[in-house]
């Protein structure tokens, strides 16, 4: 059986929606290592490959319909894969883009000669795959996932870990690019909320906001990336946190103010920025609504300070919000060899 297991991606926003317009869907995120995405590929007496389990099955079902032009290893053994585990949905984890990369690489193992298999096993650390050996082309991910239309940063985040900067489509070429790919030397640890009622901003409606900001260029562009490449970048190299941490900060909140007229707010609602408010009174760094929320989260060097803001922002908000105190994550990606329990 292979395990595979990745995090989740947090998005600080948008550069720009403006069709024509430079850094068009760039933006700036952060993987981090939960909530995770949980997938299994187990093989089966049984022609092709099918979609198992209880956990998303429609969407590996739908995933598997747009490859199967892709799937041309038909000797091998039938397979199923299989969901274990899912960040919440709609919720700015990017949980879509982590299970469709999730599938995607199960399918492309599956779909390889197993002598290939053997080998990329004996290139990597003991029965782990590295990626780059199964997508030694990003833009297959992309084809094989279907994702990257918009932000590109999820798909990257699978594939690298870290903080990654996204300088967004060239004209109508897909997907973005990585202007910037950063590893943290040290640990950084993640404060996450996640309010627990609220309405999913996806689909039909994600579609129509987008469309309603691309009347006019982005203000505020210019000035988002020169925080990102004079501000955010390098006090990430040289350690910088105070530096990196108000950057980041800014960053989220001007990227907010693009949809501030379609949300009624930089934030969210007023709980989210309620919440922003507290995080950085807690002494948090870089604190950023995720995506389209509702979740916001912060980020601190120390250890014993994250603890303590975690412990205390599950008590105040009780039954509001999902609370999780995690890292970043610095790593791609783990894909797993794991013998079946006989």
């Amino acid at each position: 059986m292979w395990k595979l297991s990745t995090g989740a991606r947090l998005h600080c926003g948008l550069l720009e929606t403006a069709p024509g317009e430079p850094l068009r869907f760039g933006g700036l995120g952060l993987m981090v290592e939960h909530p995770e995405v949980h997938a299994e590929l187990r093989t089966m007496d049984c022609a092709g490959i099918h979609a198992a389990g209880n956990i998303a099955r429609d969407r590996i079902e739908k995933q598997l319909v747009s490859l199967e032009s892709r799937l041309t290893n038909h000797d091998r053994r039938g397979a199923a894969i299989e969901l274990t585990h899912l960040p919440p949905q709609h919720s700015g984890f990017g949980t879509g883009t982590q299970i469709a990369c999730s599938v995607a690489t199960l399918c492309r193992l599956w779909n390889s000669p197993q002598a290939e298999i053997e080998s990329w096993i004996a290139q990597g650390n003991s029965d782990f795959i590295d990626l780059k050996s199964l997508w030694p082309k990003s833009d297959d991910l992309f084809a094989w996932s279907g994702r990257g239309r918009r932000s590109s940063i999820g798909v990257y985040g699978f594939m690298l870990g870290g903080m990654i900067v996204d300088s967004g489509h060239e004209g109508d070429s897909q997907p973005g690019r990585v202007a910037h790919h950063h590893r943290f030397a040290i640990p950084l640890h993640v404060v996450i909320i996640t309010p627990l009622a609220y309405s999913a901003i996806t689909g039909k409606l994600e579609e129509q906001l987008i469309e309603q900001t691309t009347q006019q260029p982005n203000p505020v562009r210019d000035r988002m990336w020169k925080l990102i490449s004079r501000a955010i970048i390098p006090a990430a190299q040289s350690e910088d946190w105070t530096l990196f941490g108000e950057s980041l900060y800014e960053y989220g909140h001007l990227a907010g103010e693009q949809f501030a007229a379609l949300q009624g707010g930089v934030y969210r609602d007023s709980l989210v920025a309620k919440i922003v408010r507290q995080l950085r009174e807690a002494g948090l760094l870089g604190v950023c609504q995720s995506s389209w929320g509702p979740t916001v989260f912060g980020i601190t060097p120390d250890a014993e300070q994250a603890q303590s803001i975690y412990q205390h922002m599950r008590f105040a908000l009780m039954d509001k919000a999902l609370v999780t105190l995690t890292k970043v994550l610095n790593d791609s990606a783990r894909l797993q060899w794991v013998p079946s329990e006989s």
